[in-house]
């Protein structure tokens, strides 16, 4: 009956939704001629404008006389597979059945911006200076997974739409980008050529996660204002905000593109249909973070979580829980925070300088000690998940799960168990990274404090409401994977001189 109830939710679902603009990709066609009617060669039929001259050739054109974007932003080079000699190689064609007669001598192109969104706040990353190479855009925010692929420093990006971002360097230094264009126009396309351009002075930076918005007072974060920007559309712009031309030298290469369809959800269906839609049209595969609408200026609030989760990924062997489990998991607490911190009008502001009863300045104690944890797991991981998985095979022996999973983190079946399991992940981290440091570090009591006040307090209230249908959602098997999480943190304290867990939240403990 259970599994009738799953497929009749997901059949509505699929009956109702109406797919959004992520389903109008972006397109672009050229015509041999000036006129835009006969045989043309759109883009979504051929996939690529990776070699402009030989696609003409090979299907009968003589020249390019129109290139017509029907949706979207395209970057065009004077070489084929996308590469550059120089700042002059390249132009800008943008806009809704816009049209350009200036292209003649284009030799490749390819879309500005994830595919599957024309016209969204964006940001694409190149591994060349002068964007060259395959891009790798996304609307939302990032996280290592995105970035490690390449294992290359990001030398040139580009900005659509009049969003600011934060992009966080390997050693978590942060830089908040900001486009600085006509305040009038929605959908600036804003270049940024190089990092030398900039008070950074250097060619590339090796990135491992970039959020929406900026906390430009953050200790530590520079502003890199971009002012070289084009008008959506191709509107010629007034000397004041004239693009610039570009000048410098630098090599040419390609690099893995990585672009993803994202969804905002649709405000006027269930919450669970919401969920449903966030789960179907998005890979967990790679740490990607999703922009829940209600997360606004909060954003700056999950650095923790999220290095808390990274190190889970490096602990858990992933032939029991998958990435793909572990990330959801995380990205649908984080949605429950964040509808949390809405309901308690969290703007993301800190009015006193405090979380609870310490400080800013404890928080960025926690932050620095957190990411150590991180670098030291890199090396001790593998050891981690060995202890792991002979834990695992133990508990195939008859009466053996009471002996190695602790009382208190048996699962409490009328508990939200995507909290729950968050818990487990928190609790188990905590272990790792107190045994790591040798109990020498003032970690636990952090720790617990910013772990409890930053995420756990807020959803108190949620800690007893079920969603329906997470089997779905997490992909099944919710009892099984409980379970081997309450195993591994079990594991972890064991390993920390059986360090007792920090208990669930109650509206006592969180003084709501």
């Amino acid at each position: 009956m259970g599994k009738i109830s799953v497929w009749f939710s997901l059949f509505i679902f699929l009956y109702f939704y109406k797919p959004s603009d992520c389903f109008k990709m972006q397109d672009a066609s050229i015509f041999p001629g000036l006129n835009v009617t006969g045989l043309h060669l759109p883009f979504s039929q051929i996939g690529q404008f990776l070699d402009i001259p030989k696609t003409l050739k090979d299907e009968g054109f003589l020249r390019m006389g129109l290139f017509c974007v029907k949706r979207g932003a395209f970057i065009l080079y004077n070489r084929p597979q996308f590469q550059i000699k120089d700042g002059k190689d390249f132009k800008i064609a943008s806009g809704d059945n816009k049209c350009y007669n200036d292209m003649q001598g284009m030799q490749s192109a390819q879309p500005i911006g994830p595919i599957h969104l024309p016209k969204q706040d964006s940001i694409t990353f190149y591994h060349n200076a002068f964007f060259a190479g395959i891009g790798s855009p996304t609307a939302k925010g990032v996280g290592f997974g995105f970035f490690s692929h390449a294992r290359k420093a990001v030398k040139s990006l580009i900005l659509i739409g009049r969003q600011n971002w934060t992009i966080t360097t390997h050693n978590g230094t942060k830089h908040c980008v900001r486009p600085k264009f006509d305040p009038k126009e929605k959908f600036p396309i804003c270049l940024l050529p190089n990092f030398k351009s900039t008070n950074i002075k250097k060619l590339g930076l090796y990135l491992r996660k970039a959020t929406k918005g900026c906390k430009e007072e953050e200790v530590g974060t520079s502003i890199i204002d971009i002012n070289n920007c084009h008008y959506w559309g191709g509107k010629v712009p007034p000397s004041k905000y004239k693009p610039l031309t570009f000048e410098d030298d630098d090599a040419v290469g390609r690099s893995d593109a990585n672009s993803m369809c994202s969804g905002d959800g649709s405000e006027a269906m269930k919450e669970t249909m919401r969920l449903y839609k966030a789960v179907l049209t998005n890979s967990f595969d790679e740490l990607v973070l999703l922009e829940w609408k209600d997360i606004g200026k909060s954003t700056w609030k999950l650095e923790l979580l999220d290095t808390v989760f990274e190190i889970a990924l490096t602990a858990v062997p992933g032939d029991i829980i998958t990435f793909n489990y572990i990330n959801r998991i995380r990205e649908l607490f984080i949605y429950q925070l964040s509808k949390a911190w809405t309901r308690l009008g969290d703007d993301g502001s800190l009015p006193d300088g405090k979380i609870g009863l310490l400080t800013e300045y404890d928080y960025r104690s926690l932050t620095h000690l957190i990411r150590q944890c991180f670098n030291k797991m890199t090396v001790h991981g593998p050891l981690f998940q060995v202890t792991a998985k002979k834990a695992w095979i133990s508990m195939a022996e008859p009466g053996q799960s009471e002996n190695i999973i602790w009382r208190s983190l048996v699962r409490n079946k009328d508990k939200n168990i995507i909290l729950e399991m968050t818990w487990l992940v928190a609790n188990m981290v905590g272990g790792i990274c107190h045994r790591l440091f040798g109990y020498v570090h003032n970690f636990w009591a952090l720790y617990i404090h910013f772990i409890n006040q930053m995420y756990f307090n807020p959803v108190v209230p949620e800690w007893s409401k079920i969603i329906p249908n997470l089997d779905i959602l997490l992909g099944g098997e919710m009892s099984l994977k409980y379970n081997q999480l309450a195993l591994f943190t079990s594991v972890s304290l064991d390993a920390a001189n059986k360090l007792e867990p920090f208990k669930r939240p109650t509206a006592k403990t969180a003084g709501s």
